[in-house]
């Protein structure tokens, strides 16, 4: 979280529970997006 710059944009396949709340607890802004055909969902994370 420390090496991006306000306005960054992080996206992972990881989108269980705990990495989101994680994020949110660094100060990041989450939202799950549909994924690609396999995966049901993604996590996209912004820096404040």
């Amino acid at each position: 979280h420390k090496a991006m710059r306000p306005g960054a944009v992080l996206a992972t396949y990881c989108a269980q529970g705990e990495a989101r709340r994680a994020m949110e607890a660094a100060g990041m802004v989450t939202e799950r997006i549909p994924g690609p055909p396999g995966k049901r969902q993604m996590l996209v994370a912004y820096r404040r």
